[in-house]
């Protein structure tokens, strides 16, 4: 048997379709093939897509560098782990 593989395109994005991926693109949390749809809409946008990601990504640039680094103690961070492996903790999505 002669099994092909086939190389999945990436979606053709609009502009709506790009902007409601905008914070999703910028923390890096879309699959590969989003990722491209969205490189490609803003390579080959003519409206404002591309300015306003910049615009965005800059924002989130300076959120990053403006926040602490260690928020959390490592106690802190033990207790919490420990109070969510109790018995009693409910599980995310588990009706109470």
């Amino acid at each position: 048997m002669n099994a092909s593989l086939t190389v999945a395109e990436p979606p053709v994005l609009d502009c709506e379709q790009t902007v409601r991926r905008l914070w999703d693109y910028l923390d890096q949390q879309l699959s590969v093939l989003e990722t491209h749809a969205v490189d490609q809409h803003l390579r080959d946008c003519k409206t404002m897509c591309a300015s306003h990601f910049a615009f965005e990504r800059a924002f989130l640039g300076v959120v990053r560098s403006a926040r602490p680094t260690n928020v959390v103690s490592d106690a802190l961070r033990l207790r919490i782990q420990a109070l969510m492996t109790k018995d009693d903790f409910p599980n995310r999505g588990e009706e109470t």
